[in-house]
C-alpha cells in the first residue's frame, strides 16, 4: 500500500514533463527527407535537445534547487509553530537507535550490535537504518547531533530535487522540472512518510535511480556509473523495494519510447530501400 501510493506520486510528477513535451508518439508518423536523414517531430526534437544541451546548466540546477526549498515550506512551517517534524516510528523507533549509528560511524567501523533490546540484537543486519547511505554518513561526520527532524527535511529536499531532475532527464524545461519537484515533493506520501524515515528514504532516491538509468542511455560510462551509485543509495537507504520499483519506472518509460524509434528505423529502411529500387 505505501510503496503503492508512492508510484502513485511518483508518476504524478511525471505529468509537468509530459506535457511540455507533447505527444512523442506522434515521431511514429515523422518522414525523411530525400536525403533519407530522419527528422523527429517538433516535440521529440524539443525533448532531445533538453536532454543534451548543455548552455546553461546553471539555469536548470536554480529552479532544481527552488523545488526542493519548495518542498521544505511546509516542514518550515511545522517547525517554526514550536512542533516536531518527525514522529510515530521515527521517533520512537529511529531515533534512539542513531547515537548507536553515530558513534560507531566516527570511530571508523560499522554498528553491528545493538544492545537494548532484549540481550541484544544485530543492528547493522536489520538494514532499515540505512547506516551506509551517503546522507547517514555525512550526518554523522558533520553533524553528529542532529535529530531526526534534520534527516527527515534532508530526506523531503532529495525528493524533490530528484524529481526535478528526473524531469530534466526527461526533456522538461526548467520550470515545468521544478513544478514536477514541488509535485512528488509536496506529495501526501512523500510529507506523510514522515512517520517512517525508512520509506521516505527509499521514496527520495527512486527518482535520482530512473534518472541515472535514463543518463546511462545517452552516456555510457559515465552514465554507468551514476546508475550504479544511484542504485547503492537506494539499496544503502534500507528500503530495497524502491530500487526496483525504480527499474521497472525505468522499463515503462523504455517501452513508452520504443514505438516512436521502431517507427524511425522502419521508416528509415524503407526510404533506404526505395533509393536502392530508384538507382
Amino acid at each position: 500500500m505505501r510503496t503503492g501510493a508512492g508510484l502513485a506520486a511518483v508518476l504524478a510528477a511525471l505529468v509537468a514533463p509530459a506535457l511540455e513535451v507533447g505527444d512523442v508518439h506522434a515521431g511514429m508518423r515523422a518522414r525523411a527527407r530525400p536525403t533519407g536523414r530522419v527528422i523527429a517531430p517538433a516535440s521529440w526534437s524539443i525533448m532531445c535537445r533538453h536532454m543534451i544541451d548543455p548552455r546553461r546548466p546553471e539555469h536548470r540546477l536554480r529552479w532544481i534547487v527552488a523545488a526542493a526549498a519548495g518542498a521544505l515550506l511546509p516542514l518550515a512551517c511545522v517547525a517554526l509553530s514550536g512542533h516536531r517534524i518527525a514522529w510515530g516510528d521515527t521517533t520512537f523507533m529511529f531515533a534512539p537507535l542513531r547515537p548507536l549509528v553515530v558513534e560507531a560511524l566516527r570511530a571508523g567501523h560499522l554498528p553491528l550490535w545493538n544492545p537494548y533490546e532484549g540481550g541484544g540484537i544485530p543492528l547493522f543486519a536489520q538494514m532499515v537504518h540505512g547506516v551506509l547511505h551517503p546522507l547517514s554518513v555525512i550526518g554523522a561526520l558533520v553533524a553528529p547531533g542532529a535529530s531526526m527532524d534534520v534527516f527527515v527535511a534532508a530526506w523531503v529536499a532529495l525528493a524533490a530535487a530528484g524529481a526535478a531532475v528526473l524531469a530534466c532527464e526527461l526533456g522538461a524545461s526548467p520550470a515545468a522540472s521544478a513544478v514536477s519537484g514541488l509535485a512528488f515533493g509536496l506529495s501526501g506520501y512523500v510529507l506523510g512518510m514522515s512517520v517512517n524515515v525508512l520509506y521516505l528514504a527509499g521514496a527520495a532516491s527512486a527518482p535520482w535511480v530512473v534518472a541515472a538509468l535514463r543518463f546511462a542511455g545517452r552516456d555510457g560510462r559515465l552514465g554507468t556509473a551514476a546508475a550504479a551509485a544511484a542504485f547503492a543509495c537506494a539499496a544503502f537507504a534500507g528500503d530495497p523495494q524502491w530500487a526496483i520499483v525504480a527499474a521497472l519506472l525505468t522499463g515503462l518509460l523504455l517501452v513508452f519510447t520504443v514505438p516512436f524509434w521502431l517507427g524511425v528505423w522502419l521508416d528509415q529502411h524503407s526510404r533506404a530501400g526505395s533509393l536502392e529500387v530508384k538507382r
